[in-house]
């Protein structure tokens, strides 16, 4: 997920310099160590992110077995919500997504056009679900009125 560069060590003190660049949010952490320790840092960070996406997908099939059971719609959003939100967005800005899901599959787009369409798609289902989970139309019409707004700005975002 992130570049990695081998330094020789010295006795003597080195200046280094290091310039990023992005067209998009930029997320530069620095670690200095040796390879062990890096590849241990590493292997840690994705079990635990293996544990969350476990996690939210154990989540999102027991939400389906419940939906499938009560029929009741909310269960299909918070589904959708866990989906889209938590696991393909969280997945393209951890570095995931592009790594193991679409790799080179999404040629004509870019990295920062998918994670826009995701934000707007993650805006969107938000929306829609609290939209249905708090009865916006009976309960409160006028915010139910800019709630429909807000989806068709979603949209035309994405």
């Amino acid at each position: 997920n992130f570049f990695i560069f081998k330094i020789a060590a010295t006795s003597t003190p080195q200046t280094f310099y290091i310039r990023a660049v992005s067209i998009g949010n930029i997320s530069f952490p620095l670690f200095l160590g040796d390879a062990q320790s890096m590849f241990s840092k590493h292997r840690d960070e994705e079990f635990i992110y293996g544990i969350y996406i476990g996690l939210i997908l154990t989540l999102a099939l027991y939400n389906l077995f419940i939906f499938f059971v009560a029929r009741d719609r909310n269960y299909l959003f918070y589904i959708s919500y866990l989906l889209v939100n938590l696991i393909l967005y969280d997945l393209s800005a951890i570095g995931f997504g592009g790594e193991y899901i679409w790799k080179d599959s999404l040629l004509p787009f870019s990295y920062y056009t998918i994670m826009d369409i995701l934000v707007a798609l993650a805006v969107l289902i938000n929306l829609i679900f609290l939209s249905y989970f708090l009865d916006l139309q009976k309960t409160l019409p006028k915010v139910f009125v800019i709630n429909r707004w807000m989806y068709f700005t979603s949209i035309g975002i994405a």
